[in-house]
């Protein structure tokens, strides 16, 4: 019985190229693009560097991308406007800032009732940028779910509401909560 050699690098490109091939075959004509708009509440903020911050307004800017019926590819913006009170030796003082979050994840999505419904969950990363010179410009991860329900025959306009969850990598020293309705329109779904 003769014992024949495997040859890495053929193998490897062999089976990347299959799998390239099956994934493209498995791509719907042409992906669903989805933008959304919404806008919420920020409930109150845990850790040490986010102590002093209170339940704000929150809107934010959504643009999915869905190349399956399973999967989206999320990236957007979240503004929070954040009213938060400093307090010295010479007494406190209210002032207010711009928490803004730049995100991107990915998300599982279930569409139950023929596509009227949808339950999603996902996690992703975002970039923290804080108005204040010193502030908590940091990355941080992102964890979010929420459903969708289509207003429409066509399943092109939604109402939705999400959780979104952020919190720094490793031991908490902040943590935000957000809780957004919002409206979102895919031009393509079917």
């Amino acid at each position: 019985m003769k014992f024949q050699a495997f040859h890495y690098p053929a193998s490897i490109a062999r089976a990347f190229l299959l799998s390239l091939l099956l994934c493209l075959a498995a791509l719907p004509q042409s992906p669903a693009h989805l933008l959304r708009a919404g806008a919420g509440v920020t409930l109150p903020p845990s850790g040490w560097k986010t102590y002093n911050f209170s339940t704000s307004p929150v809107f934010d800017f959504n643009y999915g991308l869905r190349p399956w019926r399973f999967l989206q590819l999320d990236a957007g913006v979240v503004v929070d406007r954040q009213r938060y009170q400093d307090c010295y030796k010479f007494g406190c003082s209210d002032a207010h800032r711009s928490l803004v979050f730049l995100r991107a994840g990915l998300r599982g999505v279930l569409p139950l009732l023929h596509h009227r419904l949808e339950l999603s969950a996902g996690a992703g990363g975002a970039y923290l940028h804080d108005s204040v010179h010193g502030g908590l410009n940091e990355g941080l991860l992102q964890f979010y779910g929420g459903f969708s329900t289509a207003f429409d025959a066509r399943r092109r306009y939604r109402l939705d509401l999400l959780t979104r969850h952020f919190r720094d990598p490793g031991r908490p020293t902040q943590q935000h909560n957000l809780l957004s309705a919002g409206f979102t329109w895919c031009p393509n779904c079917r």
